[in-house]
């Protein structure tokens, strides 16, 4: 992660350790050991540090030995923060225990070892402190403010029309519309909104350099809103935009009297570049000053952020989209070759794969372009061809620049979350669901306000939406975002700013540094002969690996060896993989949380926790052989367990009493292609915080729990939503909107179902040799038979649900296909 992780993380683990010396208080071990002591010496200079953090922050770009600091530093608060998961654990293992040696663990064993540990990491800390002192920080108290963001980005109108490419359409599209405004609009504000890159400013530019716009407004004025934004600095760039006179030591009084002898009576245009602040108040006032033009003023704001666009906006705002590949090869070509493309056919070929590399920014084609246009050398061209944009050098007006900046303004908590999507691949969609039990098992959210980690997590989501960090969504029936996907730049971005904590391990590389935290395994195909690698035993603290996209089967020696080497893992992604058989030291994990795997053609399972285990998100796929049934694949000790995924488990056939040790903690449970179960256990009623049930290809389960009138949907009806093969049952009023639509869709499609049936049944007699007029009879009996059977059908549907919304507010929701919920006819 980017420096600025150390951030959030120093400041967590500081509120970590806060709590834990509260707890000991209250608890009575302060006593036993000096664990309460060394906990107040550990806050205390976790406490001084943090005030120095940003002035380091902002001069480890200036001295090697403040970054490497930093980097020390870094370190030493991961450690602090593993040494405080142990003692939770602990903790956590000592209550639910009631036994003789629990008591002598939670007293006497555990104390000392943890008295021990903090006093080690402490020590280190304490010695980066002394250290810090000879750099001379300065102290500053709100650490988690959003800075400024250091070289501010100062943008001209002028443009030469001939280095656009592109962007005709929309320059036609903005003027037709904001050309004959003045019937409609007094003043009106157009947001151009989009990623750093995409070329916002170039169109803006093109609108205000267009002769017809000369022609139709009294003024034109162009403002760079960067950095922060202040009303009197923006008022003062207006005048001077205006009047091309220095306006300096005017207070805000005589420069607004100024502004409105400026634009009085006078139709303007006005562009806001590259506004960032989402303070509406600021807008508001500013707005209102500019009220006093005349009748079709139009105000241009461009932005990277969709809550700025929809606070400006008048209309919806222009969105500004990626260009075509041809485009971008005009633009490569354009800087690269300087009209001379003609003569150096193998390059333009190379150059071509090149700006695939651009994913339709403007920006990056004319940056790869400006690097290239006096080398003519095809090893390196070739060399960008394989080589990370990131890795190539770059100016401030260049790609890197414009899209770090979208990083650099985010808060820390932001920051944090974002770089942590770096072991993602390219085009890879991300399940809003899964980076919410991400970003959770990570510790990377901020619950000191009183507020779930699951609402929490789901603002950071969409406040990275909302800063054009994620695209290609995914909404669902509830409008909410199922999956979205990151632009490959952006992408690359997530992987520059977190390339210290991050480590790819592929066939070509695998090499780690003793602080890499987060093991990407990209090696492509696993096979039963494949070995853990000894170089990744250095990395002994990594709290993350991942194997996603990748083939093959792992040995139970690979996984043995990995879970033996990272034993602080807190996250474990394995997907798209079998498995020959997991080892029982997957048990010994205590810092675990979710665990995404899919474990195919697996006969023997354990997890059996001895102690209680931080585990999250467990998903078992594809166990033909498994049934859970046997002593040794139970399922204990899981108390934290909050999503569970069962599917492709054919030997299934009842939920082993060990389930029932998740009962106060499991939200999610999905059940997919279990076709050997056939009813839920009666304890399924314990599950009082179960948020959502999902049962999909499932044939005799799915109707013992079909709504209402299901055998066992007594038993889940708590459940506030149930998905039954794609319909969804919602025990909420919030989602009645729904209803009305839904019955109908429903309706028509039991009406389309019945004449499906009625026809095949009357093909079938015309095969059997059926004909004349009692096949005519037939043919007539079954429309009639059809229409009144959907009548009536469609009459007790209605009761039913007209019950429903007065007794239980109840809805029925089909987001997807439209497929029936109880087969009425067969």
């Amino acid at each position: 992660m980017g420096i600025d992780v150390d951030v959030i993380l120093h400041c967590r683990v500081v509120r970590r350790v806060a709590s834990f010396t509260g707890e000991y208080a209250i608890s009575g071990i302060k006593s036993t050991c000096n664990v309460y002591k060394e906990l107040g010496k550990l806050e205390k200079t976790l406490s001084a540090i943090s005030a120095v953090l940003k002035d380091a922050e902002r001069k480890q770009s200036t001295s090697n030995a403040i970054k490497e600091w930093l980097d020390n530093l870094k370190d030493v608060v991961y450690d602090i923060d593993d040494v405080m998961d142990t003692v939770a654990t602990d903790v956590l293992e000592d209550d639910e225990a009631c036994n003789c040696l629990s008591g002598i663990n939670k007293f006497i064993i555990h104390p000392i070892q943890w008295s021990v540990k903090i006093k080690q990491v402490r020590e280190k800390l304490d010695e980066i402190s002394t250290n810090g002192r000879d750099y001379r920080l300065t102290e500053e108290t709100n650490i988690d403010r959003q800075c400024s963001r250091g070289n501010v980005r100062e943008t001209h109108s002028f443009i030469k029309e001939s280095d656009i490419f592109g962007r005709e359409t929309a320059k036609k599209e903005i003027l037709d519309f904001i050309l004959g405004a003045e019937f409609f609009y007094h003043l009106f504000a157009v947001p151009f909104v989009g990623p750093g890159g995409i070329g916002k400013t170039a169109l803006a530019k093109l609108v205000f350099n267009d002769s017809r716009v000369d022609e139709y407004f009294d003024m034109k004025l162009w403002v760079c809103a960067s950095d922060v934004f202040d009303l009197k600095r923006v008022l003062h760039d207006i005048l001077e935009s205006g009047t091309g006179e220095i306006h300096t030591g005017l207070n805000l009084e005589v420069l607004q009297n100024k502004v409105c002898g400026l634009l009085r009576e006078r139709r303007f245009l006005l562009v806001l570049d590259d506004m960032w602040s989402e303070n509406i108040s600021e807008w508001e006032e500013l707005k209102n000053l500019l009220s006093i033009c005349k009748t079709g003023s139009v105000v241009i704001v461009t932005t990277r952020s969709p809550k700025v666009a929809y606070m400006v906006q008048t209309l919806a705002p222009y969105l500004v989209t990626e260009l075509p590949h041809d485009e971008c090869m005009e633009i490569f070509n354009h800087y690269a070759f300087r009209g001379q493309e003609e003569n150096y056919p193998e390059l333009v070929e190379i150059g071509n794969s090149i700006v695939e590399k651009c994913g339709g920014f403007p920006l990056a084609a004319k940056t790869l372009g400006c690097m290239l246009f006096d080398n003519r050398d095809i090893r390196e061209w070739m060399h960008i061809v394989e080589d990370n944009m990131w890795n190539l050098e770059q100016h401030s007006g260049d790609i890197l620049p414009a899209l770090k900046l979208s990083y650099q303004v985010l808060p820390s908590h932001l920051k944090a979350c974002f770089s942590s999507l770096s072991i993602f691949p390219k085009s890879y969609k991300l399940n809003r669901h899964f980076l919410i039990r991400y970003w959770m098992a990570l510790g990377l959210l901020d619950t000191t306000t009183g507020e779930s980690k699951e609402v929490v997590a789901e603002r950071y989501f969409y406040e990275l939406v909302g800063r054009n960090l994620f695209q290609d969504f995914r909404i669902v029936y509830d409008g909410t975002i199922n999956t979205c996907k990151m632009h490959d730049l952006v992408n690359n971005l997530a992987n520059l700013v977190s390339k210290r904590d991050h480590a790819i391990i592929s066939c070509e590389k695998d090499r780690v540094t003793r602080n890499a935290r987060h093991i990407v395994w990209e090696h492509g195909y696993f096979s039963p002969e494949l070995k853990f690698p000894r170089e990744l035993r250095k990395a002994n603290k990594a709290r993350l690996f991942a194997s996603i996209g990748n083939i093959g089967t792992v040995s139970k020696a690979f996984i043995k060896d990995l879970l033996s080497t990272f034993t602080l893992l807190r996250v474990l992604i394995f997907s798209e993989v079998e498995f020959e058989e997991l080892p029982d030291s997957i048990g010994n994990l205590k810092h675990l949380r979710p665990i995404h795997t899919e474990l195919s053609q697996v006969s023997f399972f354990t997890i059996q926790y001895e102690e209680p285990s931080n585990l999250q998100k467990l998903m078992i796929q594809n166990c033909e052989e498994l049934d859970l049934m046997e002593p040794a694949e139970t399922i204990g000790g899981l108390q934290k367990i909050r999503v569970l995924s069962l599917g492709g488990l054919t030997k299934l056939v009842e939920f082993p009493d060990s389930f029932r040790t998740i009962a106060h903690s499991l939200e999610y449970l999905a059940i997919n292609s279990c076709n050997g179960i056939i009813r839920l256990p009666n304890f399924i009623q314990d599950f009082t915080i179960l948020k959502k049930l999902v049962i999909h290809d499932c044939p005799g389960l799915i109707e013992r729990c079909a709504f209402l009138w299901g055998e066992d949907f007594h038993i889940i009806a708590h459940v506030p939503q149930i998905d039954l093969d794609g319909i969804i049952f919602l025990n909420s009023r919030e989602y009645e909107r729904y209803n009305d639509i839904m019955l109908l869709a429903n309706h028509t499609y039991f009406l389309l179902l019945c004449w499906k049936r009625w026809w095949s049944r009357y093909n079938e007699k015309c095969a059997r040799g059926f004909g004349g007029d009692q096949d005519f009879k037939f043919w007539l009996t079954s429309i009639y038979g059809n229409m009144v059977i959907c009548v009536v059908c469609k009459f007790m549907y209605l009761v039913v649900f007209i019950l429903i919304r007065k007794n239980a507010s109840a809805t029925v929701v089909k987001p997807k296909m439209l497929i029936p919920m109880v087969n009425f006819y067969g």
